[in-house]
C-alpha cells in the first residue's frame, strides 16, 4: 500500500510537469515573431514504477527534456540557399568590378578607344594620304595599347585581390 508521501509525490510530479509545460508554452508565445526562433516542446516519460508483490505501482511523471522543434530538411535547404545567395553575391560583386574596369554600356572607355583607332585607319584609307593621318593612326594605336595595358593591370590587381581574399577565407575556415 503506497504511503501518503508517495501519493503526494505523484501529484507533485504532475504539477511540476504542468508548470514547466506552461512556461514552455509561454516562452513559445512570447517569441512567436522572433526571427530564427523555433518552437519548444516538453518531452515527458513515466517514472520508474514501484514493483510490489501484487504488481507495479506508478510513481508519477518526469521531464525527459525540453527540445527545439525544427524541420531538418528545411534547415538544410535554408543553409544551402544561403550559401548559394552568398556565392551569387560574391560573383555579382566581382562582375561589377570587372564591368568598372572594362566599361559598361554607358561608359565604354575601351570601346571608345578601339572606335577611335579604327576610325583613324578609315581616315587614312581615304585619299589623299596625309602624314598627319599617319600620325593619328599611331596616336590612336598608342592609346589602344595604353588602354589594354591599363585594363590588363586592373584585371591582374582584381585577380590578386580575389586570391588574397580567398586565402583569408580558407585560413578563417581552417581555424574554425
Amino acid at each position: 500500500m503506497p504511503s501518503l508521501n508517495a501519493i503526494m509525490d505523484n501529484s507533485l510530479s504532475g504539477m511540476f510537469l504542468a508548470r514547466i509545460a506552461l512556461q514552455t508554452v509561454s516562452h513559445n508565445i512570447a517569441n512567436a515573431n522572433t526571427p530564427g526562433f523555433s518552437r519548444q516542446d516538453v518531452l515527458v516519460a513515466a517514472r520508474q514504477p514501484l514493483n510490489l508483490s501484487y504488481g507495479q505501482l506508478g510513481r508519477g511523471v518526469q521531464i525527459e527534456q525540453v527540445r527545439r522543434l525544427t524541420d531538418s530538411f528545411l534547415q538544410q535547404k535554408q543553409r544551402a540557399q544561403g550559401a548559394r545567395l552568398e556565392s551569387y553575391t560574391q560573383i555579382d560583386s566581382t562582375l561589377q568590378e570587372v564591368e568598372a574596369i572594362l566599361g559598361s554600356v554607358s561608359s565604354d572607355h575601351l570601346g571608345a578607344s578601339l572606335t577611335a583607332f579604327f576610325n583613324a585607319w578609315s581616315d587614312l584609307a581615304t585619299p589623299p594620304i596625309n602624314s598627319s593621318l599617319k600620325q593619328a593612326v599611331v596616336s590612336a594605336a598608342q592609346a589602344v595599347v595604353t588602354d589594354f595595358q591599363s585594363t590588363a593591370s586592373s584585371l591582374d590587381d582584381l585577380e590578386r585581390s580575389l586570391n588574397d581574399g580567398l586565402g583569408r577565407d580558407v585560413t578563417n575556415l581552417n581555424s574554425l
